[in-house]
């Protein structure tokens, strides 16, 4: 996928750390995976049209309304799974609606670290319940997590509140819970910044033509430059080719590479919640949020290198001119995503994508204190 149209998500955990272990755990003795998926607006799925292609485009999943289940994609074809409309990302982030005959869905392997996963005995009642993970990463993006843990704990126990985290709304979940006084609290942790560096696959480059203008220059300090805009954009924003002269625009071909198929592994991070009191307490893992994800963007960046090989783009005039920048994470995409775990085929509804059937909250790590 071209790594200026790829709209990414990330999810991360707050990083903590504590050492020395006694007690007893009754859940902490293996990896523990989950395949997550990113969803928008919470049933939309994310994916790419031909992933790894300088073409691909971001692309999104919907469920038909009304809700059916006979095979259809884009309206034909028969079976029993979900009907599901898939859409240009671009194209509906316009409020338009284009649909794309292939959409395949983007996945995220969140894992715990065996060694940092554990319960940990305190000098009184209770201790300390600490899941360290990595999550996995496409390349190129830079975005705010936020994880929602549930905690379930025993009678006479209670939970305190981890630092920079807070008890969930019910906006957030339909049951947060309490940090005492219930069975289980949901907690929202917190916030943390996450970045990936972008791997381009230079084999899989083409030349594209843009319209530059000087006049509307990106306000960032790491990486000033004037935007550049797609001859076809449909973009309400974008420049009137028509009237490039006039505008005191003009037009550049830019050299786009497709990402690298790799999977970035993040750093192992570690969240410790104390539990106060003796008896069996536990963590899962209900889901992560992206807020505001920024993706690697080659049209942007403070040096703009001439690329040796002329451009095949149009007349001469349109050809002359082919760049390679050095990028530079683009504009924030204004909206939350959703990542977290899916059923494919809940009980007579088969849903390959997982949209109406959110999968359930996994657990990471149980332990018994005394």
């Amino acid at each position: 996928m071209i790594s200026r149209k790829k709209k990414g998500f990330a999810a991360a955990l707050a990083a903590m750390s504590f050492a020395g272990v006694v007690g007893s755990a009754t859940a902490a003795d293996a990896v523990v995976s989950v395949d997550l998926r990113p969803y928008v607006f919470g049933v939309i799925g994310v994916g790419a049209t031909d992933p790894g292609e300088p073409g691909s485009k971001l692309c999104l999943v919907t469920a038909d309304d009304p809700v059916a289940y006979q095979g259809k994609v884009n309206g034909s074809g028969s079976g029993s799974n979900l009907n599901v409309t898939l859409l240009d990302g671009e194209e509906f982030a316009l409020g338009n609606t284009v649909t794309v005959p292939t959409c395949v869905p983007t996945s995220v392997n969140f894992s715990t670290v065996d060694a940092g996963t554990l319960g940990i005995q305190g000098t009184k009642p209770g201790g300390v319940l600490q899941v360290t993970a990595t999550t996995s990463l496409q390349p190129g993006i830079l975005a705010t997590g936020i994880t929602w843990l549930r905690v379930d704990y025993s009678p006479g126990q209670s939970v305190k509140l981890p630092t920079g985290a807070s008890v969930a709304t019910a906006l957030e979940h339909p049951d947060p819970g309490a940090l005492v006084g219930d069975d289980h609290v949901i907690l929202k942790m917190k916030p943390v910044v996450t970045a990936s560096k972008p791997a381009l696959n230079l084999a899989a480059c083409s030349d594209e033509p843009y319209i530059i203008d000087p006049s509307d220059v990106v306000d960032s300090p790491k990486a000033p430059s004037p935007r550049a805009w797609t001859l076809d954009s449909t973009d309400p924003l974008a420049p009137d080719i028509a009237n490039l002269t006039a505008d005191g625009n003009y037009t550049a071909t830019i050299r786009s590479c497709a990402q690298q198929e790799i999977v970035v592994v993040g750093k192992p991070t570690a969240s410790k919640i104390a539990i106060i009191g003796a008896g069996e307490a536990s963590v899962s893992l209900v889901k992560a949020v992206t807020a505001n994800p920024q993706t690697w963007d080659t049209t942007r960046g403070k040096s703009c290198g001439a690329v040796k090989a002329a451009g095949t783009y149009g007349d001469l005039a349109q050809s002359s001119r082919v760049l390679n920048c050095k990028g530079y994470y683009g504009d924030p995409i204004p909206f939350g995503i959703d990542v977290r775990n899916w059923i494919e085929n809940a009980p007579g509804e088969a849903d390959p994508y997982g949209l109406l059937h959110p999968g359930p909250e996994v657990e990471l790590l149980s332990f018994t204190f005394s």
